[in-house]
């Protein structure tokens, strides 16, 4: 072992694991520090390397100041001091205050929310989350809070541990069954959730949703609020751009179109002409204007009528026989609608094949 000595000359050619803890113990230094740290503190030390001998504890001295430079330089800061701010605090709720003008999430524990509500033992609901506030509230009363900080949160927020001169405020909130241990973060309170459960002390005493719970299921609500509130707009959307015959029908947002019907060829059937007769006595006339069956006004034709139809658009169709939309074609005189004979008097007229 090399004892430190002022009157005892040691070369400095040991090997660097000889001289770690003796540098690390002078320095203060942690020991964790690594062999090519130790290697600069002793090369530091000496100014002429190898070939120079000189007092120990001089060595030592020297040493220790460039190693505890260098924890300076390697240690990240909040290990090297934790941060830490007090002064009387401003309530917030179950688990964040406001110290010397910074939001602070206490550490380790999780509060009911200020909307948030549970049950009595008889069922009754109660105003958890205020009531939770209000007891770290007459906690505190008028004392000072110091906050030694432990992590920033997503919202920048300092996540601490704060204390009165009296108490630590996080466990005492679990303890009281004001707060769960928040699990997830941090197992240091579960142990006095355990004691609040068992004494059924606080929330304990009833029913509630764990907070965390609690605020998964509001967010789930927002957005089914908010998807709702989108659906007129997204079905009106869908209905522009859906192919005809699907989606809802523009002029009935929310009625779905009927499927479109299936093709199909049919073969038209001739009808006999009906005999001309000259004694209107062995026989009913032949359709003439003014004189259909159907008491439309319509040509006399050998075969069956096609007809004209006009559409909302003002668009004249006719549908010949056999056509799809050809037997719920209703013809309207009055309309301007009318019979044809053939498709060369229909498109003579100005009227168009249906598609």
């Amino acid at each position: 072992m090399i004892t430190s000595s002022s009157s005892v000359l040691q070369p400095l050619c040991l090997p660097a694991s000889s001289l770690r803890g003796n540098i690390l113990r002078t320095a203060g230094a942690p020991m964790s520090l690594r062999p090519r740290h130790i290697n600069l503190c002793v090369r530091a030390a000496s100014s002429d390397g190898c070939n120079t001998s000189q007092p120990l504890q001089k060595v030592l001295s020297r040493a220790a100041a460039v190693c505890l430079a260098l924890v300076m330089t390697t240690t990240p800061a909040s290990s090297r001091a934790a941060e830490s701010f007090e002064g009387v605090p401003r309530i917030i709720d179950g688990d964040t205050i406001e110290v010397a003008g910074k939001r602070v999430r206490l550490y380790g524990i999780d509060a009911p929310e200020s909307k948030q509500s549970c049950r009595t033992a008889g069922g009754d609901q109660y105003p958890c989350g205020v009531e939770a506030a209000e007891r770290l509230r007459a906690r505190v009363g008028n004392d000072r809070v110091r906050c030694e900080v432990k992590a920033t949160d997503q919202y920048k927020r300092s996540v601490a541990v704060c204390s009165t001169p009296s108490v630590q405020l996080n466990e005492w909130m679990v303890d009281q069954g004001q707060a769960v241990a928040y699990r997830e973060y941090g197992k240091d309170y579960v142990p006095s959730e355990e004691a609040a459960h068992a004494a059924h002390r606080g929330l304990w005493a009833g029913a509630f949703d764990v907070p965390s719970d609690w605020r998964k299921e509001r967010k789930i609500e927002q957005l089914e609020r908010s998807l709702r509130r989108e659906k007129p707009a997204v079905d009106a959307q869908l209905s522009r751009s859906a192919p005809r015959g699907f989606g809802p029908s523009p002029s009935q947002p929310g009625k779905p179109s009927p499927p479109p019907q299936q093709p199909f060829t049919a073969v038209p059937q001739p009808l006999t002409p009906v005999p001309q007769q000259s004694n209107p006595s062995q026989g009913a006339s032949p359709p003439t204007a003014g004189n259909s069956p159907t008491g439309l006004s319509q040509p006399s034709c050998p075969t069956i009528l096609i007809k004209g139809n006009i559409s909302a658009r003002g668009n004249k169709i006719y549908h010949m026989p056999g056509d799809r939309a050809y037997a719920s074609v209703k013809i309207d005189p009055t309309a301007g609608e009318r019979y044809f004979c053939s498709e060369q008097d229909a498109q003579a007229a100005g009227w168009r094949p249906s598609k």
